[in-house]
């Protein structure tokens, strides 16, 4: 320990002559932490001075050995918080994770933001009647209390659409650990003992004044109101005037692609393209009977992984998708090229495909579900997926957050037509609209566990009042599920 002192001492020195340490130096620092946890606060300090010190003179590498890279920096920042936090530092750790912010090496993430609250939370100093923590002036308006915990929240709110479940069992144990005193909702004996998100006690009811909230909730599917304060949710869809723009766009491109088609053997107008969508407009538009929730580009999720199924559309592997949306409490509407909806077909090599009596099955099922849209030939599936989010739908079934459909597909869509499409407004209806997925092992069985979902940021963390309390929803991964905490005002 000794020696390791003697170096720390040193590399001051050469910090001093304008030196920057190397990313060799630092990780060795960084060992040295593992090897020897429990290093005197002071080794931790020169540790941090020459990490902010690399970091403030990164593109000065004529200095010395050369620049610290991302990871480098990164790393060294985060166990200098950890320690910070796990020590209950409370000025050093705040001031740490301020510079974090302002770094441009460092991109904060949930769990980041957690370990200042649940830090924060377990030392008391959330509540109402907490000490001012010495040493914030200029970083927080706030010193301590509920105000400091909706100061550090709302600029969380800036950089993270949702938390890990890891990070809602933390935050649970810290506050109720913290607020032991208080009367809190739906609390349960053992917190101590929780590590898994089921085990986080999950409330329906609502819950009174004076009590301190924290734990989860699922919001009713009809109405987005959380059931425990009584307040409502609400997702971030586009505007109804970025909708038409984008609506009004999908029929031009229509038209385009249609003429651009290499099929030259039909002698039809261009104008059968736009007739074409506005009939698939009109039917999504007018359905009483369901809401769909999900569109799946068919195509997308037929082909996927198509390298492992030498290369040919795979019809269990759409079923295994619809399967997986529909436990996740979807209602699914598939849209496939009419080509694809036939006994045998040509593949994009040249190759001829015929189904067998498997896929043919499945294929015929999804066809009498009448949870299919055949898109005609010549006209460009991608545009019916497109248009199938912007249409309202008039559905007496419809959900809160459903009311514009999200877009099942991997698909990029970044196709030359598609470029036409302002391209700020593009990227936010693909950010709002976009439900990605992995499928990791299809097997012999379509277990939808194998299957992962990859929401679009239509949810965020959202802040409501109540009885002149601040109420946080923060979205776990499940749709409707949120980790909600309100630090009543009241006692």
């Amino acid at each position: 320990k000794n020696e390791y002192s003697s170096l720390l001492i040193l590399m001051v020195k050469i910090k001093e002559c304008g030196i920057v340490p190397n990313k060799s130096t630092i990780r060795a620092l960084l060992g040295l932490m593992n090897d020897l946890p429990s290093l005197d606060r002071e080794s931790f300090i020169v540790l941090e001075e020459l990490v902010i010190f690399s970091d403030l003179k990164h593109n000065s590498s004529e200095l010395g050995f050369g620049s610290l890279d991302e990871k480098s920096k990164f790393e060294a920042y985060y166990r200098i918080l950890e320690y910070y936090c796990d020590t209950w530092n409370l000025p050093e750790a705040l001031s740490m994770f301020v510079r974090m912010q302002q770094s441009s090496s460092v991109k904060l993430e949930s769990h980041h933001y957690v370990m200042i609250l649940a830090m924060l939370a377990e030392t008391g100093h959330l509540r109402k009647d907490a000490p001012s923590i010495e040493g914030l002036d200029g970083i927080y308006n706030n010193s301590a209390g509920p105000n400091l915990f909706n100061e550090i929240v709302a600029e969380m709110a800036n950089t993270v659409d949702e938390i890990d479940p890891s990070c809602a069992v933390r935050l649970y144990k810290s506050f109720v650990m913290g607020f032991n005193d208080y009367p809190i909702h739906f609390y349960r004996p053992g917190h101590e003992m929780i590590d898994t998100i089921e085990n986080v006690p999950i409330s329906r009811c609502a819950a009174k004044r004076d009590e301190l909230v924290a734990c989860r909730v699922w919001l009713d599917k009809s109405t987005g109101k959380c059931p425990i304060t009584e307040t409502q949710q609400h997702i971030m869809p586009l505007s109804s005037n970025q909708r038409k723009i984008i609506h009004d766009d999908l029929f031009k491109l229509a038209k385009e692609e249609y003429n651009n088609s290499p099929d030259k053997k039909h002698k039809d107008s261009s104008d059968r393209a736009l007739i074409e969508l506005q009939k698939f407009s009109q039917w999504l538009a007018k359905k009483k009977d369901v809401s769909y929730t999900a569109i799946i580009d068919g195509a997308n999720a037929a082909f996927y992984k198509h390298h492992l199924n030498n290369g040919e559309f795979n019809y269990r592997q759409l079923k295994f998708v619809v399967d997986a949306l529909e436990a996740e409490d979807y209602k699914a509407l598939v849209i496939l090229p009419s080509k694809y909806v036939k006994p045998g077909f040509i593949l994009s090599d040249g190759r001829r495909q015929r189904l067998n009596e498997e896929d043919l099955e499945i294929m015929n099922d999804i066809v009498s579900s009448r949870n299919l849209y055949v898109v005609p030939a010549r006209c460009h599936d991608d545009l019916y997926c497109m248009l199938a989010t912007v249409v309202q739908q008039k559905s007496k079934a419809q959900q809160y957050e459903d009311s514009f459909p999200v877009l099942v597909t991997n698909d990029r869509m970044n196709d030359h037509a598609l470029e036409k499409i302002d391209p700020s407004l593009f990227q936010k209806w693909y950010d709002l609209n976009i439900l990605m997925y992995r499928i990791n092992h299809l097997g012999e069985t379509s277990d939808a566990k194998r299957i992962q979902f990859f929401q679009p940021k239509r949810r965020a963390i959202q802040a409501s009042e109540k009885d002149d309390a601040k109420i946080w929803h923060f979205p776990l991964k499940n749709r409707h599920e949120r980790f909600v905490i309100r630090i009543p005002v009241l006692i």
